[in-house]
C-alpha cells in the first residue's frame, strides 16, 4: 500500500506537470488545425483510457445496486420478454436508462448476444464522451480555445469519469444532456 500511495503521487505530479506544460505552451489560442488535433488527442487518450478501466472493472451486474437492478431487468426484457417489478415505480429516475437500455440489448438478442455488460459499457462510454465534448465546446464559447483545452484536458484525466465508465449508470447517461 505504502508503494501505490507513492505512485500515485508520482503520477500526480507527472500529469500536473504535463498540463501545467501544455497550458504554458499554449501562450496564445492555437491555431485551427492545431486545436482540432489537440482536441482529437485528448478524446482519444480518454477513451483509451476508459476502454482499459473498463476492461479491467467490467462488473458482474447484480441485484444488489441501482446498476444491477437496472442492467438485470433490462436484460430480462430482451431475453425472456419480463417486464421489471416495482423497482422501476419505487425508482423513476432509472426509467431512462432501463427503456435506452433495454431497446438496445433488444435488438443485440435478436442477433444473439445474450451477455450485455460490454454494450452497456460501450453507451456509457460513448455518453461520457460526448458530454465531455460539450462541455469542450462551452468553454471554448465561454472563454477561448486554449482554456477550453485545459478544460478538456483536466475533464479526460478526471476520475469519476474514468472509474465510471464501465457501468451504464443513470448519472452518467445523463452527461451528455445535463451539459449540452
Amino acid at each position: 500500500t505504502g508503494y501505490g500511495l507513492l505512485a500515485a503521487l508520482i503520477g500526480g505530479m507527472v500529469v500536473s506537470l504535463g498540463l501545467s506544460r501544455l497550458f504554458m505552451l499554449m501562450r496564445e489560442a492555437p491555431k485551427k488545425n492545431v486545436e482540432i488535433l489537440i482536441v482529437a488527442g485528448l478524446m482519444v487518450l480518454m477513451a483509451l483510457l476508459q476502454v482499459y478501466v473498463t476492461w479491467g472493472l467490467l462488473p458482474k451486474p447484480a441485484n444488489l445496486d441501482d446498476f444491477g437492478m437496472v442492467y438485470t431487468s433490462a436484460a430480462g426484457y430482451a431475453l425472456n420478454d419480463t417486464l421489471p417489478g416495482d423497482y422501476l415505480l419505487v425508482n423513476p429516475t432509472h426509467t431512462g436508462t432501463y427503456t435506452l437500455l433495454a431497446g438496445v440489448f433488444s435488438l443485440l438478442a435478436q442477433f444473439g448476444m445474450a451477455d450485455f455488460a460490454l454494450p452497456a459499457a460501450i453507451i456509457n462510454i460513448l455518453a461520457i464522451d460526448g458530454a465531455v465534448l460539450m462541455l469542450y465546446f462551452c468553454g471554448r464559447r465561454l472563454w477561448s480555445a486554449r482554456r477550453a483545452i485545459f478544460l478538456l484536458a483536466v475533464s479526460a484525466l478526471s476520475v469519476p469519469l474514468l472509474l465510471y465508465s464501465p457501468i451504464a449508470y443513470s448519472y452518467t447517461l445523463a452527461l451528455p444532456f445535463v451539459t449540452g
